[in-house]
Formats: structure tokens, sequence, C-alpha cells
């Protein structure tokens, strides 16, 4: 991706911006507020929806068109008038020095609202070159699966992408759920939080517009958290006095449970259990990817923020069209290395395994490394295989986490060809020379896990 190449994603969750270097902008949610001053679009507006829900739209990407907002909304104002303030708002920001523009959406997209989405960018001087499916272009930097499904959550929707893997990467159907989005979820969780205030502390944090706001504010940073860590501490103002609680992912993830059982009966009906699924980072939320490695795909794979972008940019060379009229890519050839970069395992939110199972024997993850191989060093902990240099791979524990780095011999994890060093979960199958090996949590280990109750 060279330097005066700029990516921008947009979906009706907003508009990320990337050049070479990574994301040049935090993420811009699509949120406009509107009122006889003028627009206020992205995070300005996230930060004073709850104070204004009446001057809100939050949903002018996913309905975009230019026929004129209903009341209160001034007359003749359309959708497509808020997507131009917030396009360009970002151009403003981020589009100094950008000679070629790539952007990278959803492919629910319509042709009439892809054509819309152009005279948009071209009103705002944006020098767009290509367009391309957001799911093929995260998925087409090295993953390898016969059968993938890619799962994205946006704001008002999920949506499932199929893609084959041949001699290129091809999208299948797209299917897009209305049911569940961030913003359900998040008003899920204000709900859920608000209540564990109340009863902790006697302060309900949306009985006012402030602390409302404040508390809605604060969630996708807590989100990010939760998906990291076990227990996070929310703090909210309330009259006279700052309230603070801890909230866990267990919790989160309980007062969603059903919109994440829609997600994974959303993948197994498009999908089944024989298939890969990739997560993009907007939906890598607390204790989601744990209940997909639960549900027996083949193997559930965490996309790293930006994967769109870098698909992007990698095949800038087959996105870019000369003249006026774009075509909506959605196949791309498939980089020549068999392995994935991309890890496997996210970093912390699945629980870490303790054992290694190989033959029916299952043994201790200690500190440090755990050898697999032919011949193990005088002392060491390890696995012996019959067929194996002296050491085919490395398991490594630092800490909670357990890796996996791998040496002379192929490797896959879940039936996934690896290379480097990727994060473990527990229920993980490594699979290294003719051997397999499951990757396991014990009891003990679970029951030390869940805490006490008050």
């Amino acid at each position: 991706m060279s330097d005066g190449l700029l990516i921008l994603e947009i979906n009706d969750a907003g508009i990320e911006a990337h050049r070479a270097s990574g994301q040049v902008a935090p993420p811009s949610p699509g949120y406009a507020l509107v009122d006889d001053v003028g627009i206020m679009v992205g995070c300005n507006a996230f930060d004073n929806a709850r104070r204004r829900p009446r001057s809100l739209n939050h949903r002018f990407w996913s309905e975009l068109d230019t026929e004129p907002l209903p009341r209160p909304f001034p007359g003749q104002l359309s959708t497509a008038d808020l997507a131009h303030a917030h396009l360009e708002q970002i151009w403003a920001a981020v589009g100094e020095g950008a000679q070629r523009v790539i952007l990278a959406v959803p492919g629910t997209e319509t042709e009439q609202r892809l054509g819309l989405l152009l005279g948009i960018t071209r009103a705002c001087d944006i020098p767009v070159v290509g367009m391309v499916d957001a799911a093929v272009a995260a998925a087409a930097q090295g993953v390898r699966a016969r059968r993938l499904l890619h799962l994205d959550l946006q704001l008002h929707r999920v949506v499932v992408t199929e893609l084959e893997q041949g001699q290129e990467l091809v999208r299948g159907a797209v299917h897009a759920s209305p049911g569940v989005g961030l913003s359900g979820l998040h008003d899920a969780w204000a709900r859920s939080i608000a209540s564990l205030f109340v009863k902790k502390t006697r302060f309900d944090p949306l009985h006012g517009a402030d602390s409302e706001q404040e508390l809605y504010s604060k969630l996708p940073e807590l989100v990010i958290q939760l998906s990291e860590e076990d227990v996070a501490e929310v703090h909210i103002a309330a009259p006279e006095r700052i309230c603070t609680l801890p909230v866990s992912r267990r919790e989160l993830a309980a007062a969603v449970e059903s919109e994440y059982d829609s997600i994974v009966h959303l993948l197994r009906r498009q999908g089944g259990k024989d298939c890969t699924v990739l997560v993009s980072s907007r939906a890598c939320l607390p204790g989601l990817l744990e209940r997909l490695r639960g549900s027996h795909f083949s193997a559930v794979q965490e996309l790293p923020a930006g994967a769109a972008a870098a698909g992007a940019g990698c095949h800038a060379d087959v996105l870019d069209a000369p003249g006026d009229a774009l075509p909506f890519i959605t196949r791309l050839p498939l980089h020549a290395a068999p392995r994935t970069s991309i890890p496997v395992a996210p970093p912390s939110t699945a629980a870490a395994p303790t054992h290694v199972v190989h033959e029916g024997l299952a043994h201790p993850i200690p500190q440090g490394a755990f050898v697999v191989g032919a011949v193990l060093p005088a002392g060491a902990p390890g696995v012996q295989l019959g067929a194996a240099p002296a050491q085919a791979c490395r398991l490594h524990r630092r800490g909670k986490r357990v890796f996996l780095e791998t040496l002379d011999v192929p490797c896959t994890v879940n039936g996934v060809a690896v290379a480097g060093e990727v994060e473990l979960a527990a229920g993980d199958r490594v699979g290294v020379a003719q051997a397999q090996l499951l990757l396991v949590r014990t009891l003990e280990h679970v029951e030390a896990d869940v805490p006490t109750p008050d």
C-alpha cells in the first residue's frame, strides 16, 4: 500500500480511514445530529446522541437515498446530505496527500446506493479509483480454507458473507439480518449496567440525559477492554459523587445471550459446521468468540482491525480501475503463501489451555517452552513424536497465555495452516507431522476462573 493511497471502509457503523502506515484516525461512528445551526457528525454526534435524541439520525448509511427526511428534520434534507457531511469531515481530516482512494463497502449495498455513494465522493472531490467488497478484501490475505464465512457486525445488522477459495477468492451469497446490531447491543448493555448500578449504588444512570450519555459514551471502550480482560470498572458521575461499578465480561455476554444465539444460528444456517468463520474486529465482542468456538465450526479466526483495508491495499493494482465506470470487485486473486499471517486465536478473549493431550495422555503446559518433537532436551517438558524433526514446534506459556511457535514442520490449528507464532485457546486442535494435539483446560482451572459470589 503506497503512501498516496487511502482506503476508506464505509458501512452503517461508520467510516474507517487507513494508509500504508495503518489507521490514520479513530473510527468515525455513523451518527448525525441536525439542528438550525447545522449538521454534527461522527464522534461529536455520538457523544451527544442521548441528550438530543429527536435530532439524531444513525441510519443514513444503511438507508442512503435522496428522499427528504421526515420531521423534525429540515425540509429537503436527505440521508445523502448527512453522508456527504460525514465524508466531507473525514476527507478534510485525513485526505491530505491522498492521490488515490479505494472504498471497501459491504456486499449488502445495492447498485443504486453504490452509484449514489460514488456521486457523493465526487462532490467531495475524493479521487476514488476502486471499490471492493469489504469481506472479500478482509479474507484475501492468505487464510486457507475451502469454505469461509465472514462475520461482520454493523450498527443495525449482522452481515454474513459466503466465500469460496479456488484459484481466487470469490464472494458467494451475502446474508443480512436486521435483528442484531451494535446499536441494539449497546442498548442492552446500557440497561444491564444501569440495573447493576441501581442494585449496588441506588443510582440509575439512565434517569438523566447527562449520565445516560456518559454511560453510552463509555460503552465502546468498555467493550474493547472486556474483550481482553475479565473485569473492568465503570465510573459515572452522579449528583455530588462518582459512582464506580465493576463489570465483568460474563455479565456483558449474559445481557446479550439471545442476540449471540441469533448470530450463531445465522452462521449455522448459511454454512453449517463444516466451514471456517472469519470474525471482523467489530464482531469480536465480549463472550462472542467463546460462543462461536463452542459451536463446533471447523475454525473460528479473529481478523485484526483494518483487515479489509490491508487486503484492499495489497490488491490495489487489481482494484485501481481507469475511467469513470468503477466496477464493484467481488473476487480477488489469492497470495501464493499457503499459510495465514492472521492470528488463529484472539489475544485473550478465550480461555487459555492448561494441558496438551496426545494419544490419550494429558501433559501440563508449564511456564516457558514445551517441546513437540522426536528428541527432547534432557529434562525438558514435551511430547515425543515418532516421525518428526528434533523439534517440530514449541508451545510457550507466558503468564496466562499460550502460543504455538512453528519450526521445521508445517502445522495446522483447527485445520488451517499457520506459520510463525499464533495464540492458542482451550479446544484448539494442533496438527504437527502426522500427530494431532488437543489443547484443553482442566476443570480445576475452570472453577478457579469463576468469581466468588458477593
